[in-house]
C-alpha cells in the first residue's frame, strides 16, 4: 500500500469517527464529553470544613442544584439512587478555595469542568469541584486508622512535611518496641486499574464514581496488603530505595514510641490524580504484618485529616483470681496530645459476644457496673481530660467467656481502645 492510499485511509478513519462522535452527541445532547462545563451559581446554604495537612478545606451547598440540572436537561431520577435518596432536592459539596472562609448566605458561583480524573487508579470522568473522591477517600482513611490505633495499639502523626516527603512520629504502647534493624518496614500501593470512557450523562457519571468508591472501600477494607506492588521496603537498617528513613530519637537501637518514620514520595503530577499507600511493619517476634499508617497523596504530597482522636495503652497489669480477674490500663499518648474531655467517652463491655452493655463516662469518675464489671477512671491529674498517665481500672472480669472492653469517642462513635481476652 502506497503512501497516498495510507493517508486517505487514515482521513477516512478520522471523519467515520468524527461523524459517529458528533451524531452520537447530536442524538442526545445531554451527554458529557470532556471539557465541558456547567456554570452554578445561587446562595450557599451550608458551609462545612475539613481540617487537613493542605489546610482547611470548605465544602459549600447551594439548595438550587437539582434546578440546575434539570435547566439543563441532566436531570434522571436515577440520581437519587445513587445519591441514597428517595426524593427531594438533591445537594452536591462543592469545594472552596482551601482557607478561605465562607458564610451562609453569601453569593457563590462556580464552573464545574468535566474532565478525567483519578484515584487509585480507577480513571473516570467528573468535575473536580464536586470532591466527592476527596471527601469519601479521606473518610476511608479516617476510619480505617482508627481501626488500626485501637487493633494495634499505635498511631502515627504527621510532624513535618516538605515537596516531597513526609515525617510521622511513633506513638507505641510499651509492648510495641522492636531492633531497628530486625524491623521490615514497606510502603506499598494499592490500585485497582480501571478505566471509563466520557460521553456519557450526568446520572452515569455520577453512578460511576460512587460505585468505584464503594469498591475500592470494600477491597481495602478486606486487603491482604502483603498483595500489594511494593514501592519500597527498610530492611536491615536501611532502605532499598532511599524512600523510607527511621530517626532513632533515644539512641537505643530499637524502634518504639517517639521515633520518627521519614517516607518520601513524590506529589501526584495535578488536583486531579490520588493515590493511597499503606505502611506496614514486620518483625520477627510477631508472626503478623502491622499496619502503621495509610496516606493518601495529592498533588501537594501526602494529605490527611488532622484534628483526629487517637490514644495508645501504654501499661496493662492482670490480676488473676479463681473466678474473674482484674485489670489496669494506663494511658500513654494521646491525640489531641493535651488529652481527650471525658464527657466525649463511653465504656463498652461484651461478655460471651452476646451481652453488650454500654454506659458513658460518668462525671465524677465514679464507678460504672457493665455486665458485672466494675470500671472506673482515674484522673492522673485532675484535669478532666483522658491523658498521659491516667488508669481505667476493671475488676470482675469473669472467666470463662470471652470478654471485650471498648472505649469509644461518642461524637466520632468510633474505638480508641480495645481489651480483649478470649477463653
Amino acid at each position: 500500500m502506497n503512501k497516498q492510499a495510507m493517508c486517505l485511509l487514515l482521513v477516512a478513519g478520522f471523519l467515520i469517527s468524527s461523524i459517529a462522535s458528533f451524531t452520537e452527541r447530536e442524538r442526545n445532547p445531554t451527554l458529557l464529553e470532556s471539557g465541558d462545563c456547567i456554570e452554578v451559581e445561587g446562595r450557599i446554604s451550608n458551609v462545612t470544613y475539613i481540617n487537613t495537612s493542605y489546610g482547611k478545606i470548605p465544602l459549600l451547598q447551594l439548595p438550587s442544584f437539582t434546578d440546575v440540572l434539570k435547566s439543563k436537561g441532566m436531570w434522571s431520577p436515577d440520581i437519587y439512587k445513587w445519591g441514597g435518596m428517595n426524593a427531594g432536592n438533591i445537594i452536591f459539596d462543592m469545594m472552596g478555595k482551601i482557607d478561605r472562609e465562607y458564610h451562609v448566605g453569601d453569593d457563590f458561583n462556580i464552573t464545574l469542568h468535566f474532565q478525567k480524573i483519578s484515584f487509585d487508579g480507577i480513571e473516570l470522568y467528573w468535575f473536580k469541584e464536586i470532591p466527592l473522591h476527596v471527601v469519601l477517600l479521606l473518610s476511608i482513611q479516617n476510619v480505617l486508622e482508627y481501626s488500626i490505633n485501637s487493633h494495634y495499639n499505635l498511631f502515627l502523626v504527621g510532624k513535618e512535611r516538605d515537596a516531597d516527603s513526609i515525617s510521622y512520629e511513633i506513638a507505641f504502647g510499651s509492648k510495641r518496641v522492636f531492633d531497628i534493624n530486625s524491623v521490615n518496614i514497606s510502603i506499598r500501593k494499592f490500585e485497582m486499574n480501571k478505566s471509563y470512557n466520557d460521553g456519557i450523562t450526568f446520572p452515569e457519571a455520577f453512578e460511576k464514581i460512587m460505585t468505584s468508591l464503594a469498591t475500592i472501600y470494600v477491597a481495602i477494607s478486606g486487603l491482604e496488603y502483603s498483595h500489594l506492588p511494593l514501592v519500597d521496603s527498610f530492611h536491615d537498617g536501611v532502605s532499598d530505595k532511599n524512600l523510607i528513613e527511621i530517626v532513632d530519637a533515644n539512641r537505643n537501637a530499637l524502634l518504639d514510641s517517639g521515633d520518627i518514620l521519614r517516607v518520601k514520595i513524590p506529589p501526584t503530577a495535578n488536583d486531579t490524580i490520588m493515590e493511597s499507600y499503606f505502611i506496614t511493619l514486620d518483625a520477627p517476634q510477631i508472626n503478623q504484618t502491622i499496619l502503621l499508617k495509610i496516606f493518601l497523596n495529592w498533588y501537594h504530597g501526602p494529605i490527611e485529616i488532622t484534628d483526629k482522636i487517637a490514644l495508645v495503652a501504654e501499661k496493662i497489669k492482670q490480676e488473676e483470681k479463681n473466678d474473674f480477674m482484674n485489670i489496669s490500663i494506663e494511658i500513654g499518648p494521646t491525640l489531641p496530645p493535651a488529652g481527650i474531655p471525658y464527657d466525649e467517652l463511653r465504656i463498652e463491655t461484651d461478655v460471651n459476644h452476646s451481652s453488650h452493655k454500654s454506659a458513658n463516662i460518668p462525671e465524677n469518675l465514679s464507678s460504672v457496673v457493665l455486665n458485672n464489671i466494675s470500671i472506673k477512671f482515674i484522673d492522673a491529674n485532675n484535669n478532666s481530660l483522658l491523658d498521659t498517665g491516667d488508669l481505667i481500672e476493671a475488676n470482675g472480669i469473669p472467666r470463662g467467656n470471652p470478654v471485650t472492653i471498648y472505649l469509644v469517642h461518642r461524637k466520632e462513635n468510633t474505638v480508641l481502645l480495645r481489651w480483649e481476652r478470649e477463653e
